[in-house]
């Protein structure tokens, strides 16, 4: 677990920057800043304990953006000619040595007074671009290599001053204007097309002091600024695909810039902070404004001056670090779950630490992979009797079970009024750009919390929402959601390596343009070995595995997948010491095998873009080996290259061709590895295997009132629809009527009527009740697991997952309803998986207590976990157990008989007892008592 929050370092910098705008983090504990007087760069190391001067200049400097790939930053000076204009001159530091190399000077030539306001960008191409104003003109221009080149012009009203510029793509830039003096513009530029269009204006809006004029980007369409509206220092949003401002509230803020946030873990988004105050804020995704993220008031006894992704300084030069304080927490919990489920919980801490956190104050948990998992506010701070705090907290993303909206639908499908009401209902939770089951139209009166909506969806058109931790809901459909990514059990599948990172252990030989590299997770694999391959050369990215311990015939299992199947090849080389024993490659879209000439295994079977498992199983007295793919034998007792000694003792993958390549591998198994077991990592979690954390585990209330728990049968006697005035729309009981009385009462279970007035159809009426029945008819499987270890999971997400032991579960993947989680120890108390889309609380309890209805089988027979006869039952209901070839039974009368597992009707039990104490001893038809002793028959 993650969580962090700004702490004291005790530090003070001795020269202290001019404010956010002119500071940048260039990497660990290093800053560069421009001084108070806007004309020297100066260097921190060392978190500000000590600082150097890297350029002493006599110039105003106007503009920084940092180049992080290449390591170096630009900046721009504003040389005074005289009369209040001027030229610029482009500069950059190389971070590596802080040497200083000058580009070339734009001047003030003709009638291009230039003004102090200018900006400097980088594409990604490696052009230099400036933006300067003059003459009552803004002006793009690049570097050509020894002069600037004008691109394109924009005549303002008057000499514009610019916002500095905001890049969101390769070839798109955003900045502002104060065009006029009167009017905040917005303004983009193409340098593909050299095009400089004039966007919208708000003409409530003038530019603030200069270390307020920082423009936010969340990455996705909004921009966040402040303005001066009418002389108060105010919020505003640009929507980008809009082309709009929204002004949102008062804040005298000043936000970092977007070209300085690093945008990864724990600063995916940019902060700012109160000009007047001491409290940081954190910009919210995709829909503008801010959250307050920490009051640190009681930290610092001075206003704020400067934020970085990880450094506050305010004017004293007190600097405050944005700190990792997880072990500061003793403990955590919370739930999650499927819209439906609001994530709420609480932690506690002890008094030493307590300060750390306040009411009103928000909060952000990632797993041990970088995975944001809770983001909200903590909603209250009491003492307990033991002395510690508990805080409780609440997800952003609860609004939607909070916030009502009103609105009158007429012919709209489901999905236009999902969206209508994120869209202008909600100030944090956001919407996919994915869209599903948009196929039921109806007239609705709307008036209650949004959450409804969603609930509606399920029932309509069988949707499953979810709301991610950063506010983004989903509605995925039942037969198609997003599955989990899983650790699948292996000897190496690389779990505890860095993303981005070579394997441990592992040889990585890359060639010009390749990278081979640890990902964090791909269609449903977590952790996994990407080779990726942009270089012409035959061959050009090598992986090879550690040195193994040899085995005679050990088994070897992995999962594959490749990116493309035009040309290239994609190669497993196994090795006994430096010899070559086997190599099975794919070659465009077929599996082949090498043994001195090419030779095809199985032809036109690997899908671009796809998993596929390939197993081998080594011969090495006969030097020959069996391949599987995909669970089927395919390539029988194909002959090694060299014979084998003792066994093989390495692998390698490489990539083959001249054209780009990626292919990605994960969950190597070997079968002499005593942690793992053949089959290990055929599905993503093995739940009877002894890799796997996570463990069933019996939740007695639950158990006692919810039927179906673990295995579900779960019929209805009715599924109704009230609508219109309370007229009832209602589809058969089911089961049949032709079952016996048991076959009938087992599992079926009366629903909660379905009543709202406010649907205006019987078709739609008719629907809800048509997937209510085809939703609770099914037999639905409840799975309850313990699991840790696992990172965060995603509720409304699918876990493959099987079970081959005691309790049966068929291979699948499972739909995460609801858990309890505890990030700090990365448990999950009881998380609730189905394969229906159906939480277990929406099913009621039987009102009908006749020993007949049976409730829920926990613990069932090897042999048929499905029936639910099999298993536990009530003290008054009829029971067998099935173990080995043993059965006991007691299903008849007041009798309990014991027999053999093939020898189960009522007459042919061994011994038998009933309730009174009456003993039996019992033949079936036909056949014979007989007495032994010692093995030897002495009667029959």
């Amino acid at each position: 677990m993650q969580t962090r929050r700004y702490k004291d370092i005790g530090i003070t910098i001795s020269t202290i920057p001019a404010n956010t705008v002119f500071t940048v983090e260039t990497a660990t504990d290093t800053l560069y800043y421009v001084n108070i007087a806007l004309d020297d760069i100066y260097k921190t190391d060392d978190k500000g304990a000590t600082n150097s001067q890297i350029y002493n200049g006599s110039n105003k400097i106007v503009s920084l953006w940092l180049d992080r790939d290449n390591e170096l930053l630009y900046f721009l000076e504003w040389v005074l000619v005289g009369g209040g204009v001027g030229n610029v001159i482009a500069k950059y530091i190389d971070l590596s040595n802080d040497n200083i190399t000058t580009i070339g000077t734009y001047d003030n030539t003709g009638a291009d007074n230039l003004i102090d306001t200018a900006d400097i960008l980088l594409a990604s191409s490696g052009l230099i671009f400036l933006i300067v104003t003059g003459a009552d003109n803004v002006r793009i221009v690049h570097w050509g290599g020894a002069a600037w080149v004008e691109d394109d012009q924009y005549a303002g009203a008057s000499d514009p001053p610019i916002g500095f510029a905001t890049k969101i793509s390769d070839t798109v830039f955003y900045f502002m204007i104060e065009d006029g003096g009167v009017e905040g513009r917005m303004m983009s530029y193409n340098h593909g097309t050299t095009t400089l269009t004039a966007l919208t204006s708000d003409p409530n809006g003038i530019f603030p002091a200069l270390g307020l004029r920082g423009i936010t980007y969340d990455g996705s369409n909004i921009f966040s600024m402040v303005l001066d509206d009418s002389g108060t220092n105010t919020l505003f949003k640009f929507n980008i695909s809009g082309n709009s401002f929204t002004e949102l509230s008062t804040y005298n803020i000043a936000l970092q810039l977007d070209r300085f946030n690093i945008g990864t873990v724990p600063n995916e988004f940019e902060k700012a902070f109160g000009v007047s105050n001491e409290i940081v804020y954190e910009i919210k995704p995709n829909r503008g404004g801010v959250v307050q993220l920490q009051d640190i008031s009681a930290l610092s006894d001075a206003n704020i001056k400067v934020i970085t992704d990880n450094f506050v300084i305010n004017i004293e030069g007190d600097i405050f670090e944005f700190t990792d304080v997880s072990s500061e927490i003793d403990e955590i919990e919370y739930t999650n779950g499927i819209i439906g489920i609001p994530q709420v919980g609480f932690f506690i801490a002890h008094p030493d630490h307590q300060a750390n956190w306040n009411k009103g104050n928000s909060i952000k948990i990632y797993d041990q992979f970088d995975i944001l998992e809770f983001w909200g506010i903590i909603k209250d701070k009491n003492r307990d009797d033991r002395g510690f705090y508990k805080f409780d907290i609440d997800a952003f993303s609860n609004e939607i079970y909070r916030v009502q909206y009103d609105n009158d639908y007429s012919a709209d499908d489901l999905d236009t009024k999902q969206k209508d009401i994120i869209d202008n209902a909600c100030d944090f939770c956001y919407r996919s750009s994915s869209i599903v089951g948009t196929t039921t139209t109806f007239d609705y009166k709307y008036k209650r919390a949004i959450a409804y909506l969603f609930y509606l969806g399920r029932f309509l058109e069988r949707q499953i929402p979810f709301i991610e931790p950063d506010g983004l809901i989903h509605t995925e459909a039942h037969d198609g959601q997003t599955k989990q990514a899983q650790f699948y059990g292996a000897t190496h599948n690389f779990k505890d390596d860095t993303d981005g990172a070579e394997p441990t252990g592992w040889t990585i030989v890359d060639g010009t343009n390749c990278e081979t590299t640890i990902i964090s997770s791909l269609d449903g694999h977590r952790k996994v070995l990407q080779l990726y391959d942009n270089n012409a050369v035959d061959q050009s990215c090598f992986a090879t595995s550690p040195t193994w311990t040899a085995v005679a015939d050990d088994p070897l299992e992995y999962w594959v997948r490749i990116d493309t199947i035009t040309s290239n090849r994609f190669y497993l080389t196994v090795y006994e010491g430096a010899t070559e024993l086997m190599i099975v490659f794919i070659s465009t879209d077929d599996l082949r095998y090498y043994d001195g000439a090419n030779k095809d295994i199985k032809l036109n079977c690997i899908v671009a873009n796809t998993w596929h498992h390939i197993k081998i199983i080594p011969d090495d007295s006969a030097n020959t080996y069996d391949v599987y793919f995909d669970g089927i034998l395919e390539g029988n007792d194909l002959a090694y290259i060299n014979n084998s000694t003792t066994g093989y003792t390495g692998i390698r993958f490489n990539t083959r061709g001249g054209e780009a390549l990626t292919g990605w591998v994960d969950a190597i198994g070997r079968g002499s590895d005593p942690a793992y077991t053949v089959g290990d990592n055929s599905v993503g979690w093995e739940l009877s295997n002894h890799w796997q954390n996570a463990h069933f585990i019996d939740i007695p209330d639950i158990r006692d009132i919810q039927p179906g728990y673990f295995e579900g049968n779960t019929g209805i006697t009715r599924a109704t629809v009230r609508y219109k005035d309370n007229t009832l729309s209602t589809k058969p009981t089911i089961p049949s009527s032709g079952e016996t009385e048991e076959e009938q009462l087992k599992g079926i279970l009366p629903l909660e009527e379905f009543g709202d007035p406010k649907i205006e159809g019987s078709t739609e009426a008719d629907q809800i009740a048509t997937n209510l029945h085809a939703i609770f008819s099914l037999d639905t499987v409840y799975l309850t697991l313990f699991v840790e270890g696992q990172g965060f999971m995603q509720p409304g997400r699918t876990l493959e997952i099987q079970s081959s032991d005691q309790i049966t579960v068929a291979k699948n993947d499972y739909v995460i309803l609801q858990y309890t989680r505890d990030p700090k120890n990365d448990r999950y108390y009881n998380i609730i998986l189905s394969d229906n889309i159906v939480l277990p609380t929406e099913f009621k309890t039987l009102h009908d207590t006749s020993p007949k209805q049976l409730r829920t089988a926990l613990v069932r027979s090897f042999e048929n976990q499905a029936n639910m006869n099999l298993g536990y039952a009530t003290e008054d209901a009829d029971l067998t157990f099935i173990f080995g070839r043993a059965l006991i039974d007691s299903r008849f009368a007041t009798m309990m008989t014991i027999s053999n597992r093939a020898m189960s009707t009522q007459d042919q039990y061994a011994f038998g007892q009933t309730s009174s104490g009456s003993t039996y001893i019992n033949a079936p038809t036909g056949q014979l008592i007989h007495l032994h002793i010692n093995d030897i028959m002495k009667m029959s």
